[in-house]
């Protein structure tokens, strides 16, 4: 019974000490840059040459090509194949 008392502590130190750390956040951005100048954008295509090169499962790249796309054109308006993007 105080194995599983010990076992019990152990694990609850070790859960409250993994939801105690945040995520570190970096950006880096060019501050005299006008943001307001941008209107249309394209979310690029990702290469991935063989099955050893791959990083990510085409099934994620496409969930998240869809998400950019779906946050992006909140704000920007999205320009087809053979348009000219203010960003990629």
């Amino acid at each position: 019974m105080k194995k599983i008392n010990v076992l019990g502590l152990f694990f609850s130190v070790f859960l409250v000490a993994g939801c105690a750390s945040k995520p570190r956040v970096s950006t880096d951005f060019e501050e005299g840059y006008n943001f307001a100048g941008l209107k249309a954008f394209t979310v690029k295509e990702t290469k991935q040459d063989s099955k050893e090169n791959i990083l990510i499962s085409p099934f994620t790249l496409s969930h998240i090509r869809t998400l950019l796309n779906g946050e992006l054109s909140k704000r920007y308006q999205a320009v087809g194949e053979g348009g000219a993007p203010d960003f990629l």
